[in-house]
């Protein structure tokens, strides 16, 4: 009989061990979920304004680009006739209408979604004149207009005055 109640008792045991399942108690997970909501607010504020950076970024190269672009065309074909030959970069003469054989005497503007950043007009002699676009408030706009003042100016590749 001693040997069937150790049994029962061994039974006992493994019976309780087998229906206690372990887990998180409530404290536990709110903790949790306060952590995560501090980190959350911290890091989508840094997010944005690296998206911001990265568009600032982006702008700036396509600036240089345009004035390289417009120099190197101006000196390989000593005039310059249309946006679309001269540049890829993807110049608008509104916010939806591409520069699609756009003479290079018509003002294009580079844009920031609908924001209008930069404006471009040069002459088919060889200058190239860059200036702040009409909005002021975006912020990528801002940036690029605040980042690239040596290039926001008149360019003349052409003549006895060539200023690169």
């Amino acid at each position: 009989m001693a040997v069937a109640f150790c049994k029962s008792k061994r039974n006992y045991k493994e019976l309780k061990m087998k229906t206690f399942k372990s887990g998180f108690t409530m404290i536990e997970l709110i903790f949790v979920i306060v952590i995560l909501g501090i980190l959350a607010a911290v890091a989508i504020p840094k997010l944005s304004a690296t998206r911001d950076d990265a568009k600032i970024s982006k702008m700036s190269t396509e600036l240089a680009t345009v004035v390289q672009d417009m120099g190197s065309y101006y000196t390989s074909r000593g005039v310059l006739n249309t946006w679309d030959n001269a540049t890829n970069v993807p110049l608008k003469t509104n916010a939806t209408t591409d520069i699609s054989d756009t003479n290079v005497t018509t003002t294009v503007y580079l844009y920031n979604g609908t924001a209008q950043c930069l404006s471009f007009v040069a002459t088919t002699e060889g200058n190239l004149t860059v200036s702040n676009g009409s909005d002021t408030t975006d912020t990528v706009c801002k940036g690029v207009q605040d980042m690239q003042t040596q290039l926001i100016t008149t360019h003349i590749f052409g003549g006895s005055r060539v200023k690169y």
